[in-house]
């Protein structure tokens, strides 16, 4: 499967056909194996979705809590490795349906809220570091009502740390682009 989809426009739209009419078997056959051969199958959806749609995106999420109920452990985890976890609206971001759909069922909610908060700090991106993770940490203002209140030291302790983060990140990029206006004066 991985040599079938790894790049391309078509192979997007073959992956996002695959998986809109048989996600289960295709998130079978490219999740199935040890953990770095699952690596992989996060990983193609990873490029695939760089500058484009997210083939996940059209896994309804029926299929995909039955998926990841077969190896709950292991499955919620990979499924919000690779899933879209936010959407955008008028003045921020809120979780997606399927986000949420994890963190309401997974056995073990606190593994796939690390996952995303692993996710909102961006390996690419175009503008501001900091602020992508300023965004996508407001989401932890609404997770609440998703995870269990036992959670919530933890969501705390998260969004403290992910505002260190930011605050490091603006002061390099602060550093960076003196150094770049200073080479222009």
């Amino acid at each position: 499967m991985v040599s079938c989809v790894s790049g391309g426009s078509s192979n997007n739209h073959l992956l996002t056909a695959l998986l809109e009419h048989h996600p289960i078997a295709v998130l079978d056959a490219m999740f199935a194996g040890e953990p770095d051969e699952q690596a992989v199958g996060s990983s193609i959806f990873e490029r695939l979705s760089d500058h484009q749609s997210n083939a996940a995106d059209v896994i309804p999420c029926e299929p995909l809590t039955a998926w990841c109920e077969q190896d709950h452990e292991n499955r919620y985890p990979l499924a919000a490795s690779i899933i879209t976890y936010a959407q955008a609206t008028s003045s921020s971001l809120a979780w997606s349906e399927q986000a949420k759909v994890l963190l309401s069922n997974a056995p073990d909610p606190r593994r796939v809220l690390e996952v995303f908060i692993e996710r909102f700090q961006p390996m690419s991106w175009s503008g501001s570091r900091a602020a992508i993770i300023e965004l996508c940490a407001h989401l932890l203002d609404s997770v609440e009502p998703l995870v269990p209140a036992s959670l919530m030291p933890f969501v705390t302790e998260a969004k403290a740390q992910l505002v260190q983060i930011v605050a490091r990140e603006r002061e390099w990029e602060t550093r960076q682009d003196r150094a770049r206006d200073e080479r222009f004066e």
